[in-house]
């Protein structure tokens, strides 16, 4: 792909609006999103629903980037497993299709590797980088990730080559009690007013920070009602399936919340719309179990309202939700379990809404990242 495609992406984000848009505001602020279904083999190239996958490389928590309004052509930002010399680390690359199924470097695409745009280079990323999340700004594109001393930011102007901040521009503060390790997860939106939120995981919550440039972020309190700074989303307390009515299924995010994904949406009445998916993790008999969720709420401020019941859930330990939507549909991308059960590896799966619609043919694999 031609690097200046990155330019047109300057005001379109990583996760983008899904679904209906609704009748005005007279619906709660979690409808019209999913559900989502897993693509199927007359859809993709390769082995469904699988849109971006390797057993050697796994790659998983995903990003997209979207690069027309008309079409379904998205960049795609990945963590790597790099293996040299009988050591291996996590790396982040790129790869890119004109249909968001067909991936540059998947599985099926021989010859082609998606190249590595970052690498855990600086002392306080400490080997490791995770969780990259992409936004086009300014005709740039800004990637958030995640490093063991916190959120750090690398900045392009191709898409291709980045250039680190000097230093993690948000980090762990003890004071606030529900942060229990370093803030990880990022997903960033640009709202109306031009400011950037950042949303982001820690001690099993998500919280949510405010800024000015996207570098200096200040947490919001989502509950004026305490003295405390409060999480937008915590997990659910715990039912006994004895007290659940007939027919309803247990909670699916009651021992923590993660990775979320932030896209808003101004709705016909003129509000803002924020929408959040996440992943959900519940321990059902010692195994963990997790599923993709939605929260979301009207104004810029104020704890998100979730939705009872998953957006996507297929019983494989999908996680890191991404997504994006053109004219067409809307696509969300996760990764999970791929291979055999008795030697699984991560891998991007791709899904689509509304789910009782089917895509046309894939294209051929994209012919460069």
């Amino acid at each position: 792909m031609d690097k200046s495609r990155y330019l047109i992406a300057s005001l379109l984000l990583s996760c983008s609006t899904l679904g209906s848009e609704g009748e005005g505001d007279r619906n709660l602020p979690t409808a019209g999103v999913g559900p989502f279904r897993k693509l199927d083999g007359d859809e993709l190239i390769g082995v469904p629903p699988f849109v971006f996958a390797d057993s050697f490389a796994n790659y998983r928590e995903p990003s997209v980037l979207s690069l027309s309004e008309k079409d379904p052509e998205v960049a795609l930002y990945a963590v790597a497993l790099q293996r040299i010399a009988g050591s291996q680390r996590d790396v982040f690359v790129r790869s890119h299709a004109s249909d968001g199924r067909s991936f540059y470097g998947s599985a099926g695409d021989s010859g082609h590797t998606p190249p590595i745009v970052l690498e855990p280079t600086l002392p306080w990323e400490a080997g490791q980088i995770a969780s990259p999340s992409v936004l086009g700004y300014k005709g740039e594109v800004w990637l958030y990730y995640a490093t063991p001393a916190g959120i750090a930011l690398a900045t392009s102007s191709d898409g291709f080559t980045f250039k680190k901040r000097d230093n993690p521009i948000f980090v762990r503060d003890t004071s606030v009690a529900w942060e229990a390790d370093a803030p990880h997860a990022p997903s960033v939106a640009l709202f109306p007013d031009g400011k950037f939120h950042l949303f982001y995981g820690s001690g099993g919550a998500i919280g949510e920070a405010i800024s000015a440039d996207g570098v200096t972020f200040e947490r919001l309190d989502s509950d004026q009602a305490t003295s405390a700074i409060d999480p937008v989303l915590t997990p659910v307390s715990d039912i006994p399936a004895s007290q659940l009515p007939t027919g309803e299924k247990p909670p699916f995010d009651v021992i923590r919340v993660d990775h979320p994904c932030v896209v808003l949406r101004t709705t016909v009445a003129d509000r803002l719309h924020v929408r959040v998916l996440y992943t959900g993790y519940r321990n059902t008999d010692g195994v963990i179990l997790s599923a993709i969720g939605f929260a979301a709420r009207y104004g810029d401020r104020g704890k998100l309202v979730r939705n009872t019941a998953p957006v996507f859930s297929v019983g494989k330990h999908e996680e890191a939700p991404t997504f994006f939507s053109w004219q067409g549909g809307a696509f969300l991308y996760v990764h999970h379990d791929a291979g055999q059960s008795n030697a699984p590896y991560p891998a991007v799966a791709g899904a689509f809404a509304p789910a009782n619609e089917k895509l046309p043919k894939p294209l051929t694999f994209s012919t460069s990242p």
